[in-house]
């Protein structure tokens, strides 16, 4: 559904019922998922929405989890 603004398919998804979790470099993957918020599934959405973040890199961030210092994310990210 690339066609569609990620805020559009979030609003939808709330109208319907269904809770989102905002893009969280500790715990998103690249694309969308699934994960348990407080007993109900919500929608966790993905690494590739953050705005010129690359592929190769979000991968990068992902293997180097996890993060004890904010040093490590921005040793990952450079």
């Amino acid at each position: 559904m690339g066609f569609y603004h990620p805020a559009t398919l979030v609003k939808d998804a709330q109208r319907h019922g269904v809770p989102c979790l905002p893009v969280d470099v500790t715990c998103s993957q690249w694309d969308c998922t699934l994960e348990d918020d407080r007993g109900t599934t919500a929608v966790r959405l993905g690494l590739k929405y953050l705005r010129g973040l690359r592929a190769e890199v979000a991968q990068r961030l992902v293997a180097a989890r996890p993060f004890s210092s904010l040093g490590d994310l921005c040793a990952v990210w450079n």
